[in-house]
């Protein structure tokens, strides 16, 4: 029996500090397109508040037919984007060695 191994004490990762923060920014992020999802008719009065809510493709297909100025469409559609990128991004940052047991037991199976 070998005992070395069974001595040895494996620390779990330290966690980024940002990490409870990017998890209330996504929970946000979910809340903003279920808000859109229900108020998706006044895209003719509002482009502006629904593509800032949710980028989905319709979106931001219907927010383009309802008058929406070029440049404002195109801020707007870019600035929900990136931030949309960015916190998913970072939220698997911060997971770091946490992720991989998942994409190892979930996704890579080999049997």
């Amino acid at each position: 029996m070998d005992t070395a191994a069974a001595e040895e004490v494996i620390e779990p990762p330290e966690r980024p500090w940002y990490g409870p923060l990017l998890l209330v920014a996504f929970v946000a992020l979910v809340v903003c397109t279920n808000i859109a999802n229900i108020g998706f008719a006044t895209v003719k009065a509002h482009p502006e508040r629904l593509i800032m809510l949710s980028s989905r493709n319709r979106y931001l297909i219907l927010a383009v037919g309802s008058g929406i100025s070029p440049f404002a469409y195109a801020a707007i559609a870019t600035i929900s984007c990136i931030v949309k990128f960015a916190t998913t991004g970072f939220i698997s940052f911060a997971s770091g060695p946490l992720r991989l047991p998942f994409w190892k037991s979930s996704i890579c199976r080999t049997r």
